[in-house]
């Protein structure tokens, strides 16, 4: 003998969002035993309802054509834009070692340049410091000078 059971929900359905889902979709087992438990609220016909014209299905689907035609060029224009950033990076991948070791280069140019410019200005300072000396003891040459002209010995007033 067969075995029957019975479907109990949990919870009472909604007999009008039944109704409404049906015109979309198939209608679940319990969904098909509430509207059966329920049939004296419903009109049942033996026919299935009529469908919508044809030439109203082919209108929807000249419209959902032009759709996906859309949303195709949309989706070949997006992967057009990030295969042409991952081009800008890969790019990008490449020139920054190149910058980073020009970039070292030419720090090392300016360093030694720096240096060299340091040098150069100590150099220069020390030449002005003998002078700045020499034109300060120039009083004291002359009057040296002058007195060795006078009967002292000229090698003992350079010294």
């Amino acid at each position: 003998m067969a075995e029957t059971r019975r479907y109990v929900p949990i919870q009472p359905l909604n007999l009008e969002q039944i109704l409404q889902e049906a015109q979309h979709r198939w209608l679940r087992p319990a969904e098909i035993c509430e509207v059966l438990r329920n049939h004296e609220k419903f009109h049942l016909t033996p026919e299935p309802p009529a469908r919508p014209p044809e030439k109203a299905m082919t209108e929807k689907a000249f419209e959902l054509h032009a759709e996906l035609g859309n949303a195709t060029s949309e989706v070949s224009s997006l992967l057009a834009d990030i295969d042409h950033k991952s081009k800008v990076e890969d790019r990008n991948r490449v020139l920054i070692p190149n910058s980073c070791t020009q970039l070292d280069q030419q720090l090392e140019v300016l360093h030694e340049t720096v240096a060299a410019c340091n040098r150069t200005r100590a150099a220069t300072e020390s030449n002005r410091r003998r002078h700045n000396c020499l034109y300060l003891q120039r009083p004291r040459l002359l009057n040296n000078l002058k007195h060795s002209s006078e009967g002292l010995n000229p090698c003992m007033v350079l010294v």
